[in-house]
């Protein structure tokens, strides 16, 4: 049995000597770039404690193929002027995983504003099937309900005298289809990447009008949300499905809104890991490929009044709404495992976001009655407020180290951007009710405040009632 007796000490900038069995190492610190961001020191910090452990190894080359390679990566970060090395570490970190933290409440949101909509008609009488359109969007939320009073009492009255639907279907039982589309930016922050945003949403469901103050429902939605990085550094890909319940109880002007839901979202990351090793000479060309659940849990509660004068509707509504995603660890796998970077794959921890969100808006609109229908001209606004005004954190490692353990297995922290506490949201729209059951409608609406993220909302959509 062999005896090793090994002494390490660093001091950070300076030099590193291990003394191993005889042997004799030295390794520069790791170097950064400048600025250093938070999330850049923790996996320099990481790597600095790999690479030491690597080079005390009697014989770094046999170790797996992951900590081959990882050790013939270290003499880069070494040596590497800040220049260099700026954009490999934007490569290796990891940091796209920050930006999943607002697209894991945007699914939530999109539900909330979707049901929420969806009350709004019920309060006025509209029953029947619903087949909204589209709605595109920033990735920030908050589409504004665009209420109204009671338009059937506006309505021509329909040719062919009344419908033939048992009582306890007419005009209590409904259906809709929400369609949605997402799309947005955001810019290069220090601890999140720029991306482009798409996200496709579709919401089926139906509600009872259990009386004349209470109705209950359940929906199912089910989307997709596409991210793209800048700077080739890969993209991120949500599968969403989910459940909602939801009841409104209203008398005369006032009501009270509650929903709350469940689902599970499918991630995909892929993570490009492209960079020039300018000390070995052997350029890094990977997409680091990882999959994993997110579960959501979203409540939320709205409380408003609709103030009619003359032809003239008020709507001041106030909301609280709760949102939580649990994402479940995983481990990315490399798209080259014999090349070059192969030991830069990456290991991330569980991690719970929770979103806590207070809105209060008011809409005011106007009414016209023609022969041919309802118009419903609108102007809305609304401020939003996040109660919870901290970073998300998740733990991260390099793969790699497993086998090495101790403090080298011990995952550091990387985290997103301090969120916006407070941003408002502006708009206009016009609502048509038509005779026969069809109605229609068209939004526009601006984020403002959002600092980094783009947020133009555009919404249309067509609706056709049965039993009226």
């Amino acid at each position: 049995m062999s005896l090793r007796i090994r002494l390490q000490a660093c001091v950070w900038g300076a030099v590193c000597v291990v003394l191993s069995t005889g042997r004799l190492w030295a390794a520069t610190a790791i170097a950064l770039p400048s600025p250093a961001t938070p999330n850049t020191t923790a996996i320099a910090g990481a790597l600095q404690r790999i690479c030491a452990q690597l080079l005390a190894l009697p014989n770094s080359a046999a170790g797996v193929p992951a900590e081959q390679d990882l050790a013939r990566q270290c003499p880069f970060f070494e040596n590497a002027t800040p220049a260099a090395v700026a954009p490999a570490y934007a490569a290796i970190q990891g940091q796209q995983i920050t930006a999943l933290s607002p697209l894991i409440g945007e699914f939530a949101s999109l539900q909330h504003d979707d049901l929420t909509e969806r009350l709004a008609e019920v309060r006025q009488g509209a029953h029947g099937v619903d087949l909204t359109g589209v709605n595109l969007r920033g990735s920030d939320d908050g589409l504004m309900r665009a209420g109204g009073p009671t338009l059937m009492d506006f309505l021509p009255a329909p040719a062919g005298g009344s419908d033939s639907a048992p009582a306890w279907l007419d005009g209590r039982l409904g259906f809709f289809v929400n369609g949605n589309v997402t799309i947005g930016s955001k810019m290069n922050t220090p601890n999140n990447y720029a991306f482009d945003v798409k996200k496709n949403l579709i919401t089926i469901g139906g509600d009872y009008r259990v009386t004349d103050w209470l109705v209950t429902g359940a929906a199912y939605g089910g989307g997709q949300t596409r991210v793209l990085f800048a700077n080739n550094l890969g993209r991120m890909d949500l599968h969403d499905n989910g459940l909602s319940v939801y009841a409104s109880l209203y008398h005369s002007a006032f009501y009270l809104d509650f929903l709350a839901g469940y689902g599970v979202s499918r991630l995909s990351l892929d993570r490009g890991v492209d960079f020039s090793n300018t000390i070995s000479a052997a350029p890094v060309d990977q997409q680091a490929v990882g999959s994993t659940n997110v579960h959501n849990v979203w409540t939320g509660l709205s409380l408003g009044e609709d103030v009619n004068w003359h032809q003239i509707l008020i709507t001041p509504e106030a909301s609280l709404n709760w949102r939580q995603g649990q994402l479940d660890s995983f481990t990315e796998s490399m798209s080259q495992p014999a090349a070059a970077g192969s030991g830069l794959a990456l290991a991330y921890g569980s991690t719970t976001v929770d979103f806590v969100q207070a809105r209060l808006g008011v809409s005011i609109g106007g009414t016209w009655s023609s022969p041919w229908g309802v118009f419903q001209p609108q102007i809305h606004g609304m401020a939003i407020r996040d109660l919870i005004n901290e970073p998300n954190t998740y733990s991260v490692r390099f793969a790699s180290a497993e086998n090495l353990g101790g403090a080298v297995d011990t995952p550091v922290t990387i985290s997103g951007d301090y969120p916006v506490q407070q941003y408002y949201a502006l708009g206009a729209s016009i609502r048509a009710t038509l005779p026969r059951g069809f109605s229609a409608f068209f939004d526009y609406e601006q984020m403002t405040h959002t600092l980094s993220m783009k947020a133009h909302q555009l919404s249309f959509g067509v609706r056709c009632q049965l039993g009226d």
